[in-house]
């Protein structure tokens, strides 16, 4: 079942049930498994999905640990339906798992809200998050965001990419609001007098005070979660075009040192970049999910265009 049926069918249960009316685990075997299947973890492989996850005997157990070659990579922690995430003791609590068992990324659930943290940034906990989506939202962005869930995306990088861009923006965000308001900032009252010599610091600075500047909205400022693209609709049977896999790669590869970088570290890009939806997250047959085919594909097509090449230490380049 791919994830789109799934949050169909998990939306329909959770509105049969008022808040408080399932317990956790009811919770757990009726709403999340399911979308843990959906996003390609196994939930009856205890090497893949572990239950009452510790790493110590006298540690409290996380609900799940997610697990990539023998390692868990990701930490998912169940609450009963309708309990209430945006109590700080929540978030407060499942940081203790993960800095335990060294694990970057924790999953706050009560089968319907979803909120993904990133555990170890070196930020407040509130600073932690990196996105909040509601399943009976029906919403795209829900199937965008958890898509950065699925188990490919996982385990070849594509949180970590996802998690740099939206603090980069957030940061310049607030870097260049610190700037322009709501008292204009020495340096860049400086900056803009000598770049403009008809006027002097005092007019610079009164005129700044009067345009009000603001820096306009981006998705730095929304709740986190990626950016969505021209032609993610989501909807089964469309596709994002195959243009863009080409595009994020070419992007990706520019701002790399050498401007080069493995077959891995693109998979991740794409997946960060262009988050999966529709068909694209369901699998071959092999079991790959197709984005990653895709983005093979699209690799392929800018090395026979001559726009890349693959060393002889095998990471990928752009031809100059």
């Amino acid at each position: 079942m791919g994830l789109d049926e799934a949050l169909e069918q998990i939306r329909q249960r959770i509105a049969k049930r008022a808040p408080g009316s399932l317990g956790e685990p009811d919770t757990k075997a009726t709403l999340i498994e399911p979308m843990l299947r959906a996003l390609g973890w196994d939930p009856e492989d205890i090497d893949e999905v572990h239950r009452e996850f510790k790493t110590q005997k006298r540690e409290n157990p996380v609900d799940y640990a997610l697990l990539a070659e023998g390692k868990p990579v990701l930490f998912v922690e169940a609450k009963a339906l309708g309990t209430n995430l945006d109590d700080p003791g929540c978030a407060h609590q499942i940081m203790g798992y993960v800095g335990v068992a060294g694990v970057d990324w924790i999953v706050l659930t009560d089968g319907d809200h979803y909120r993904l943290y990133n555990a170890h940034a070196p930020v407040p906990v509130e600073g932690k998050l990196l996105f909040s989506v509601a399943v009976s939202d029906a919403s795209q962005e829900v199937v965008q965001r958890l898509g950065l869930l699925a188990k490919d995306c996982v385990t070849s990088g594509g949180l970590t990419g996802a998690w740099e861009a939206h603090f980069v923006d957030r940061q310049l965000i607030a870097g260049l609001q610190a700037l322009v308001g709501p008292e204009p900032d020495d340096a860049l009252v400086s900056l803009l007098s000598k770049r403009l010599p008809g006027l002097t610091s005092r007019q610079v600075r009164n005129g700044l005070r009067r345009l009000r500047l603001t820096v306009a909205e981006s998705e730095a400022q929304r709740p986190p979660g990626p950016t969505k693209r021209s032609g993610q609709t989501g909807k089964r049977g469309e596709r994002v075009p195959a243009g863009e896999y080409r595009r994020v790669i070419l992007e990706y590869l520019a701002g790399q040192p050498a401007k080069a970088a493995s077959s891995e570290r693109i998979y991740a890009a794409v997946c960060a970049r262009l988050p999966p939806v529709g068909p694209d997250l369901d699998p071959d047959a092999k079991g790959v999910p197709k984005w990653r085919g895709r983005g093979t594909a699209g690799l392929s097509t800018l090395h026979r265009q001559g726009r890349v090449r693959r060393r002889d230490d095998g990471l990928w380049q752009l031809v100059q």
